[in-house]
C-alpha cells in the first residue's frame, strides 16, 4: 500500500472518530442555512428545478442537498455506512435523496449525467485531488455547475503545512492547496471560474479558534491561517 493511500485512510479513520464523538450533539440545522446561502449567493448563476439532477460530494450525515429541491439528488461519501447506521443522522436526510458510499476519484455515473454538483470542504480530504477533479468533470454536463468550498494557503502557509505534516498535526487534511492550484486544475479539465468569494481572514482566525484553540494559535503564531474560498465553476460546452 503506497504512503498517499496510508495517509488518506488515516484521515478517514480521524474522520469517523470526529463524527463518532459527536453524534448526540452536533447540530446538523445549519444545512437549511446553507442550501440557502448558496441559492442566494449563486442563484444568478445555479437554477435548480424538479428535473436538475444534482450531486453533492462528501455529503456527510445528510448533506446540504436534503434542502436543495429537485427530483434526482445523489449524494456521495466515503463514510456513507457509518452515517446511514445513525438514526439521528438519517432522521434528517429527505427519504428522496439516493445516498452512495463511494469515493470522488471513482464516481458511480455515467458522462455528463450531472446538472449541479457540490464539493464543501471535500478536495482537502480527498486520496487524489486530481483524479477527483477529473471525475467531477467527466460526470457533470456541459454548461453544468460545481460549487466548491474550500480552505486554501498561501506560499508560506504551505510551506507551514508541509512542515506539519510530518507529524499529521492537521489529522483530516491530507492535502493543501491553494487558490491559483484549484482554478489551473479545474480550468485543465475543461472548466472555468465563474464566481469566487473570499472569507475574510478575521472570520477564519475565529473559525480555527472556535474548532481548536491551540490550532488556532499554532496558525496565528506561524502565519498560516487558511482563507476559506467558494467558487462556481462551469464546464465548457464542447459543442461550441
Amino acid at each position: 500500500m503506497c504512503n498517499i493511500k496510508r495517509r488518506w485512510l488515516r484521515a478517514q479513520e480521524y474522520e469517523l472518530n470526529w463524527w463518532q464523538n459527536r453524534i448526540g450533539s452536533i447540530n446538523l440545522s445549519y444545512l437549511r442555512a446553507f442550501a440557502e446561502d448558496i441559492l442566494k449567493e449563486y442563484g444568478d448563476i445555479i437554477k435548480i428545478n424538479p428535473e436538475t439532477v444534482i450531486l453533492e460530494i462528501g455529503s456527510g450525515p445528510a448533506g446540504v442537498l436534503t434542502y436543495l429541491k429537485s427530483d434526482e439528488r445523489y449524494a456521495v461519501d466515503p463514510l456513507e455506512e457509518f452515517f446511514s447506521s445513525i438514526e439521528s443522522f438519517r432522521s434528517i436526510r429527505d427519504p428522496q435523496v439516493k445516498y452512495i458510499s463511494g469515493q470522488a476519484e471513482s464516481l458511480p455515473f455515467i458522462e455528463k449525467k450531472i446538472d449541479f454538483i457540490i464539493a464543501d470542504n471535500v478536495l482537502d480530504h480527498c486520496e487524489n485531488v486530481r483524479q477527483s477533479v477529473s471525475e467531477i468533470s467527466r460526470v457533470i454536463k456541459d454548461g453544468g455547475i460545481v460549487y466548491v468550498k474550500l480552505n486554501t494557503y498561501s506560499r508560506w502557509g504551505k510551506f507551514i503545512r508541509v512542515i506539519a505534516e510530518k507529524i499529521e498535526l492537521d489529522k483530516g487534511h491530507p492535502n493543501t492547496l491553494s487558490i491559483s492550484e484549484i482554478e489551473n486544475l479545474f480550468l485543465k479539465m475543461g472548466m472555468q471560474t465563474l464566481k469566487r468569494k473570499n472569507r475574510s481572514y478575521f472570520k477564519s482566525l475565529q473559525r480555527h479558534f472556535k474548532s481548536s484553540w491551540i490550532k488556532g494559535l499554532l496558525k496565528m503564531i506561524t502565519f498560516s491561517v487558511p482563507k476559506q474560498v467558494e467558487w462556481a465553476f462551469q464546464k465548457n460546452n464542447q459543442t461550441q
